[in-house]
């Protein structure tokens, strides 16, 4: 097979893996050896050739931004009902193969203090709503608050908005 075909198929495959849902740079790099094991392609010069003209044509028709990734992907993931923390949608940037500054930096201009209160809020509402009318301890008790707080760090939220959160959420009812 010449280097122009397995180019012409790699980025064909590419193109589709790109068209499902928009991908970081990473998430592409990490992608390419499966392309090329299907392909059977082992000799790592024609690997390195075409990855980079891949890469530079991928670049140049703006197919993959690691910037525009991360808004899209903050914007989806910190709304909602099962929204997200500001600590959870880092890391999973950071997982997605973007540095830990420019991954704050995304998450800091998507994410307003205040809506993240509030959602914080509402999902508490949600889990907890008509949980006094069971036969369990008072929603006071130090162990249903530890849970509230533990439930809350596992979506990524702050110490300071899960405490905050609590607090209007006991005494707001």
């Amino acid at each position: 097979m010449e280097e122009d075909e397995i180019y012409s198929k790699v980025l064909n495959k590419v193109i589709g893996f790109l068209a499902y849902r928009p991908r970081t740079w990473h998430e592409v790099g990490l992608r390419l050896p499966k392309y090329f094991k299907t392909l059977k392609i082992a000799d790592e010069e024609i690997i390195t050739r075409i990855t980079r003209k891949l890469f530079g044509f991928l670049k140049a028709d703006n197919l993959v931004n690691d910037d525009e990734f991360g808004k899209l992907f903050v914007e989806a993931k910190a709304a909602g009902n099962k929204a997200w923390g500001r600590k959870a949608l880092v890391q999973s940037l950071m997982h997605k193969g973007i540095s830990r500054e420019k991954a704050v930096e995304i998450v800091d201009a998507g994410v307003n203090e205040k809506e993240q209160l509030k959602t914080a809020v509402a999902i508490l509402t949600k889990k907890w709503r008509g949980f006094e009318a069971a036969d369990t301890p008072s929603l006071e008790s130090r162990s249903i608050q530890a849970k509230m707080q533990r439930f809350l760090a596992g979506r990524g939220f702050t110490y300071d908005t899960i405490r905050t959160a609590i607090d209007y959420f006991l005494n707001h009812p």
